[in-house]
């Protein structure tokens, strides 16, 4: 698994040398679970076409960094390129706009299938990590809240707030506002991957909130104090999905941690979780 994802990584990062335009021709595809999305029942070799050429066209992304994971999880992930490019014409026909040339993705109306790949790619060398640490965050119980909340390391949020900066400073453009606390940051919009572990934080958030809807409803959430309209965790569903967050950061960005910060980082999950996640070498 890991020559796999090694050679997919290898291929995305050709493809963003050598050909940035919004023809690019090949890329790759996710498909959400439980929708109307074609590419959930595709076949490798097969071309899959829309009806007509109005939207919702199939989006063919440049690279894999560049996937915007939706809140259904787990899909499928697909290389494939474009057969049939939505047009100009196509464009205006629908009264939508063209996507920017940062954009990252380029729509079409077919696309042939080249092969599926393991959602692993979507994160990262240390990919297969990360996807068992959303599997966990899916699939929490009860009394694992309370005592991943009291597992988590009192300078957890300070050394993963500082591993964000470490990472934030390797970019190109340092974001303006890369001095401010950044505990519990998921994404951070025009980087690329957008974080460490790519959308890793992101899915492992959604999992969570899923999880806690699911086992308690509406009570593991509390009104949002910077957005009134929308609703955050409530204190002990936060700290523990936020010991999910440390995790992933330590087992997903090694490299961007000392020893002992990894070791803060992973302290709750090993207490309450058990061993640190082993990556296929299949």
């Amino acid at each position: 698994m890991l020559r796999t994802i090694s050679k997919v990584l290898a291929f995305s990062n050709r493809k963003s040398e050598t050909d940035k335009s919004l023809t690019q021709v090949a890329g790759f595809t996710y498909a959400a679970p439980n929708t109307n999305d074609p590419m959930q029942n595709a076949k490798c070799g097969e071309i899959v076409r829309i009806k007509g050429r109005k939207p919702p066209w199939l989006i063919v992304n440049h690279e894999i960094t560049s996937i915007a994971i939706p809140s259904q999880w787990p899909g499928r992930l697909w290389r494939t390129e474009i057969v049939d490019v939505v047009t100009d014409s196509d464009v205006v026909a629908a009264r939508s706009v063209k996507p920017t040339a940062s954009a990252g993705y380029t729509r079409a109306v077919a696309i042939r299938v080249i092969e599926e790949l393991p959602l692993a790619l979507l994160f990262g060398p240390q990919g297969e990590a990360i996807c068992a640490v959303i599997s966990r965050a899916g699939n929490l119980e009860l009394d694992d809240i309370p005592s991943l909340a009291k597992a988590r390391c009192p300078e957890a949020s300070e050394v993963y707030s500082r591993v964000w900066r470490k990472w934030l400073g390797g970019n190109d453009e340092l974001p303006n506002n890369a001095d401010e606390d950044l505990s519990g940051t998921l994404l951070f919009p025009g980087t690329r991957g957008g974080s460490p572990i790519n959308r890793g934080f992101s899915v492992i958030y959604t999992q969570v909130a899923k999880r806690a809807e699911e086992l308690v409803g509406s009570s593991a959430f509390v009104v949002d104090p910077i957005d009134s309209e929308g609703a955050c965790l409530e204190p002990t569903w936060a700290a523990a999905c936020n010991a999910l967050l440390d995790a992933a950061m330590a087992f997903g960005a090694p490299t961007l941690l000392s020893g002992s910060d990894a070791s803060i980082l992973a302290t709750a999950w090993h207490k309450v979780i058990g061993q640190t996640p082993t990556t296929s070498r299949a």
